[in-house]
């Protein structure tokens, strides 16, 4: 994508200088943090061990658009408190899970095939993806944009609370410098 930005944008600028664009999202995040707006990215890795960058449209609190029209309006309650209580700790702390693995975290009696295409769906809604031809799934770019927070907690609780307090913030920090990187304008 990069490569043809570049070759199409002199057809745009005119000679005029290339924009920065970090520049360009804090403008447009402060204009649009009046109405619980952002921009956020997040930069992970592709099945070519390339790096991509995944932009958001962010909605920084939960109101009642966001409960209307957000993820409460696209899975019912069983399947928000499944992703959110099995398979998002899951993937936080292993990262990758074959469907095997996933079968096992299912809750007892749900047919596979619904669980396939209920994991499909959280595919093609980004909070999951899936990795390579080996076919494992991980989490997706809508997972790290909106979830980060929900994914630390998770990091931090899963350290050995016997460990002495410097040893479990060293390996709090190992772990949460794993995650990929989020940039807010």
């Amino acid at each position: 994508m990069g490569k043809l930005l570049t070759r199409i944008e002199g057809d745009f600028l005119g000679g005029a200088p290339r924009p920065d664009l970090l520049d360009t999202f804090k403008r447009i995040n402060n204009n649009m943090r009046a109405f619980s707006f952002e921009v956020r990215s997040v930069r992970s890795k592709n099945d070519g061990d390339e790096w991509v960058t995944h932009f958001g449209l962010m909605n920084t609190e939960e109101d009642n658009v966001m409960k209307e029209h957000g993820v409460k309006n696209q899975y019912d309650d069983a399947q928000i408190r499944f992703f959110s209580t099995k398979l998002l700790p899951e993937f936080t702390l292993n990262k990758y899970l074959s469907t095997d693995e996933v079968n096992k975290l299912m809750p007892s009696g749900t047919v596979k095939s619904k669980m396939h295409e209920f994991l499909e769906r959280l595919a093609e809604d980004k909070w999951l993806s899936r990795s390579g031809d080996r076919g494992f799934w991980e989490l997706g770019p809508r997972s790290f944009l909106e979830l980060r927070g929900h994914m630390e907690s998770i990091l931090r609780d899963s350290i050995d609370g016997d460990l002495d307090a410097a040893e479990r913030a060293r390996l709090y920090e190992e772990r949460k410098n794993e995650l990929p990187q989020i940039l807010y304008y």
